[in-house]
């Protein structure tokens, strides 16, 4: 452990020890300083405490790295967010205090859900709210389960929009027989009695089987409608190449990569029902190893996906965003590497779309090393400037699941050291919580990051507080006024 960090923490621990955050109350109004930036402890689950812990873990925060991420972040994430305070006949008023308090990230940090169990479990539920601004089901919207689950993913749905958490829609096609439904008197799942009757079924009946999938698209984007803000209109075609493959488009072709195609139609399909009804849908098309791994099999993906996205816009195809998986599963050529995500990120940079990191797991059993790396994982995409989103994949561990280790929490809902350093980053060093006063001009400005804050100023007895958005490409000045 280095001079550096241990000097950082103690700081931090005296600071604490000043400022008295010690209550775990929901909502309590916990003042305390995190790298120069003032923050609040939001709720239950991210305590002042917990953000304390989690910056243990930034153990790299020196490196050259770091340092220039954390630079761009304050270029691409934050503004001078300014409060004039007038008085009732519209003249300044100085030496008001003014109270600039964040609310809510833009930026979508979010998590999935899955199981008919969530709905019940207050524990978890409650977790979800303290950490995630955003959600996404793990299966319940895709093919093979969404017709007999509705039952959980209504009610689930109705449940998030109650709490103000957008939706995104995953997936429309995911195009390997396996993740087609289960047929009838045959072993479901991946299992070849089900692989070799689709394939039968579909070889000869190429219209059939691109009939199957208009009708799917029919069926439940008009369903969801706009509770979803977005859709993963493709998924993993790459791999999950059965249905395109009957259809005449081999994804792993390169006669074809670039020819006019049935994804080509999909995209098109979902944008002409979004417009036709109104909904405001982004399409994405979401991929695997476009992020991580350096090996040849990941980097052929990658090369392979730069083409045929270029395709796609050459043609003019109605794609909004690239859905990013990131998984991290310790086998040699996936062994994560903060430096050459960002260089990933960049290399799509080149399509001018909206990125997400859609799906991230990181199946590491050393907790502290998972904390420390996932600190400089998260800090890469954060600081890039096209990123919108990061979505975990499993928030609680999942014994005898692909990514046992892999959750903020543990499988008993317990806050893991990775669960602390998301808290750390997301509602303390990247968290605006500032106080000062007015000046003789009635303004008082401050950084802050893009997001929703609550602005409150007292003045002579009076307070008044307004709800307000300091977004990306948003307003930057508001006025309060008495």
């Amino acid at each position: 452990m280095n001079k550096q960090f241990l000097f950082k923490a103690l700081i931090i621990t005296v600071i604490l020890v000043f400022t008295t955050c010690t209550s775990t109350s929901r909502n309590a109004n916990e003042r305390i300083r995190i790298d120069g930036i003032s923050t609040t402890s939001k709720n239950n689950t991210v305590t002042s405490q917990a953000i304390l812990n989690g910056a243990r873990y930034d153990v790299n925060s020196s490196t050259a790295f770091r340092r220039e991420a954390d630079a761009r972040i304050i270029k691409n994430r934050t503004d001078t967010i300014t409060v004039t305070v007038l008085d009732a006949s519209g003249f300044p008023v100085s030496d008001a205090d003014v109270h600039v308090k964040m609310t809510k990230h833009e930026f979508l940090f979010g998590g999935s859900i899955h199981g008919t169990g969530f709905m019940t479990n207050e524990i978890r539920k409650g977790q979800f709210l303290d950490m995630f601004n955003a959600g996404v089901f793990e299966n319940y919207m895709k093919w093979r389960w969404d017709e007999q689950n509705l039952h959980v993913s209504e009610p689930m749905l109705a449940w998030l929009l109650e709490n103000n958490i957008p939706v995104r829609g995953h997936a429309l096609i995911w195009g390997a027989w396996t993740n087609l439904p289960d047929l009838p008197g045959l072993p479901g799942g991946s299992s070849p009695a089900k692989l070799a009757a689709y394939e039968e079924m579909y070889k000869n009946n190429p219209a059939a089987l691109r009939q199957l999938t208009f009708d799917r698209i029919n069926r439940w984007v008009p369903h969801w409608g706009n509770r979803v803000t977005e859709w993963d209109v493709v998924n993993e075609a790459h791999f999950a190449n059965d249905v395109q493959r009957i259809l005449g488009y081999d994804m792993r072709d390169p006669a074809v990569i670039n020819q006019v195609n049935i994804i080509d139609q999909w995209f098109r399909e979902v944008r002409r029902i979004s417009d036709q009804r109104n909904l405001g849908l982004k399409l994405f098309y979401n991929e695997v190893a476009l992020l991580a791994g350096r090996g040849t099999r990941n980097a052929g993906v990658r090369e392979w996906f730069y083409t045929f996205l270029e395709g796609l816009l050459a043609r003019g195809v109605p794609i909004d965003g690239i859905g990013c998986q990131l998984y991290f599963a310790n086998p040699a050529n996936m062994i994560p590497d903060a430096a050459f995500l960002y260089e990933c990120l960049q290399n799509l940079e080149r399509f001018n779309l909206e990125i997400k990191v859609t799906e991230f797991g990181y199946n590491e059993q050393d907790p502290v090393k998972q904390a420390q790396t996932f600190i400089d994982l998260l800090t890469a995409v954060f600081s890039h400037h096209q990123t919108t989103s990061f979505m975990i994949w499993w928030p609680w561990d999942n014994p005898g699941g692909n990514y046992p280790h892999g959750g903020f929490f543990t499988s008993n809902n317990m806050l893991k050291p990775m669960g602390e350093a998301f808290a750390y980053l997301v509602y303390g060093k990247w968290w605006t919580d500032e106080k000062g006063k007015s000046g003789a001009d009635g303004r008082f400005s401050t950084r802050g990051f893009f997001g929703e804050y609550d602005i409150t100023v007292t003045h002579d007895g009076q307070t008044k507080t307004i709800p307000v958005k300091m977004f990306k490409d948003g307003e930057r000045n508001f006025t309060v006024q008495f």
